[in-house]
């Protein structure tokens, strides 16, 4: 394999990883927003690319996207409880 040939691999894996991450965050979002609204989906996303960067990289590279939804829906649940 070339240095091209793999170096587009890895662009296209690059591709792939980002185009999942965003469908994930987007549908983790939207359903942030349209159970609690505006002000708690702007929060979502940051506690989501949080547990983002503190994932661990799976065996094949790609992190657990459904973990990282999990564990940001867990700190907002904590946020929604200390608000009621």
């Amino acid at each position: 394999m070339t240095v091209a040939a793999t170096t587009y691999c890895w662009d296209q894996f690059d591709a792939d990883v980002f185009a999942a991450a965003e469908k994930e965050l987007a549908a983790f979002t939207a359903a942030v927003k349209q159970t609690f609204g505006v002000f708690q989906e702007r929060q979502a996303v940051e506690d989501w690319l949080s547990e983002l960067n503190a994932s661990e990289p799976s065996m094949t590279g790609e992190p657990h996207w459904r973990q990282i939804s999990i564990a940001a829906a867990a700190r907002l649940a904590q946020r929604v409880c200390l608000l009621r």
